[in-house]
């Protein structure tokens, strides 16, 4: 993993004797270990490694009580701001309150704190925002020389739901998520920059902002955290974890196992790590098909406990159906192991079929079955796709992202 000097001497700014001050902004507290809050603590560690004149302050909705998120470097400070309105602070999770309640505080800042870059780091973005930026930039000199990024890991898109309330939700989030793209798209200045996460992602925003620059900076992995354990492998076991939501597919997997049950005498064990509200509906399937002593839903559980529920497993199953990245993809490949993912973008810009994983064809539950079988059955095949696994990881280091992130401020 590279120490971060290589990433000192390419990442240069405008001016060398001036001090940018950069406001960046996440819809998510930087405790919740999601796909945004991995990725910009991350970077931000990276940056703070940094030679060089800049401040960021770091601008974040107080989800949960603990602990200040702190860096060795007084260039960067975290600010979590608690709700601006104590009243529908039990509305927290669903994004377009959580919006809402954070625009309120960032005007504020936006006004005071003479920022030369703002950094929209989680879509979807604050509306009211937006459109102060655009009036401040657009009419006011002082902020004239403001560049904005914005940083989009996701499209607006139905995804599949289990009942009506959660038809209900995913159709407001829709709704409310191609609205801020709307917003973005008006207020946005030609210096500004737009960020995604995968090729896929980009493709669809291009039938958005047809003629804006769009940045594909990826995500990536601690390869320091996430790392082989030699000697925890299990036989015969096969692991797979995320939020338990309908698209990501965790009871595809669930039927896949119970056709495997039929045919693989020596005995197949799935485990499963995550939460969310379709739990239920997995426990449901799970009984149905008479698994209980085959499949076990782990629930939530602690990174280190994660990251060696990863290595006790032969084989690593990530059946998501909509993705914006798939860290977990690039978390299991640098833990070395094999991979077995429905052939669908973006999994596939980072698998490639009998090289570092397995290609499914999408929903296709016997296939799935059959690849699962086939690793589970050769040894040799495992070894190679799992050492090929490793080497793509590489690629995906935090400091060949945020190096990437940070060249586009600049």
């Amino acid at each position: 993993m590279s120490d971060g000097k290589d990433l000192i001497e390419t990442c240069e700014m405008e001016e060398v004797n001036k001090v940018y001050k950069i406001l960046l902004v996440n819809k998510y507290d930087l405790f919740h270990y999601r796909g945004s809050e991995v990725r910009w603590l991350n970077i931000l560690k990276v940056w703070s490694r940094m030679k060089g004149n800049f401040r960021i302050d770091v601008l974040v909705p107080r989800y949960v009580k603990k602990g200040e998120v702190e860096f060795d470097d007084e260039r960067i400070r975290v600010y979590r701001l608690k709700p601006a309105i104590p009243l529908i602070k039990r509305f927290s999770g669903i994004a377009p309150f959580d919006i809402l309640l954070l625009d309120l505080r960032l005007i504020k800042f936006v006004l005071r704190g003479s920022y030369d870059r703002v950094i929209l780091a989680s879509f979807p973005f604050p509306p009211l925002t937006l459109l102060v930026l655009f009036v401040l930039r657009k009419f006011f000199d002082s902020f004239k020389h403001v560049k904005m990024v914005i940083h989009i890991d996701h499209f607006p898109q139905m995804r599949p739901y289990s009942n009506i309330s959660t038809l209900i939700k995913t159709l407001f989030a829709v709704v409310f998520d191609l609205f801020t793209v709307l917003v973005a798209k008006a207020t946005m200045l030609k210096k500004d920059t737009i960020t995604t996460v995968s090729m896929y992602i980009k493709k669809k925003l291009r039938k958005v902002f047809k003629n804006r620059v769009i940045h594909v900076t990826f995500n990536g992995v601690d390869v320091d955290v996430f790392k082989p354990m030699p000697g925890l492998e299990q036989d015969n076991v096969v692991f797979s974890w995320g939020g338990l939501y309908p698209r990501k597919g965790f009871d595809l997997l669930i039927y896949a196992i119970a056709l495997l049950k039929e045919r693989y005498k020596k005995g197949v064990i799935c485990r499963i790590a995550g939460k969310g509200f379709f739990a239920r509906e997995l426990e449901n399937i799970i009984h149905k098909l008479e698994l209980e002593n085959v499949v076990t839903l782990l629930g939530e559980v602690p990174k280190d406990k994660l990251i060696k529920e990863i290595n006790k497993a032969q084989v690593v199953v990530i059946p998501s159906l909509i993705e914006g990245f798939c860290l977990t993809i690039v978390e299991a490949m640098a833990c070395r192991k094999p991979i077995i993912a429905w052939d669908l973008p973006p999994m596939n810009e980072i698998i490639v079929h009998n090289y570092n994983g397995i290609l499914v064809k999408p929903i296709n539950i016997e296939q799935l079955a059959n690849y699962i079988y086939l690793l589970l059955q050769n040894n040799d095949f495992r070894e190679k796709l799992a050492s090929n696994a490793f080497k793509t990881a590489l690629k995906y280091t935090w400091e060949k992202v945020a190096e990437r992130q940070w060249k586009v401020l600049f």
